[in-house]
């Protein structure tokens, strides 16, 4: 792991860290924000019980969707609109 992924990584868990230190102090209201722990917590419990499947599952087929061929033919316009401007610079 380079120097600057190390740093970028104890920045995130710091970050997490105070998040969940002011939440536990009250600092931050139970009403605004749970700890991020607990939210580890239910996310793991939620994914056990299967509950969110469906809703998921659509998430992720919408998801597929909107990324599929027509997210690449707007990647392949956009290049082609690059190589365009450049050509046209140079002229």
């Amino acid at each position: 792991m380079s120097r600057a992924a190390r740093y970028r990584l104890a920045f995130v868990l710091a970050a997490v860290l105070a998040l969940e230190v002011l939440c536990r102090v009250g600092v931050i209201d139970h009403l605004t924000m749970q700890p991020p722990s607990e939210m580890v917590r239910d996310l793991a419990v939620l994914l056990a019980s299967g509950a969110m499947n469906g809703a998921m599952l659509k998430t992720f087929i919408n998801v597929a969707i909107a990324a599929g061929p027509g997210g690449r033919c707007r990647h392949r316009l956009r290049r082609r609109a690059a190589r365009a401007s450049r050509g046209a610079a140079g002229l």
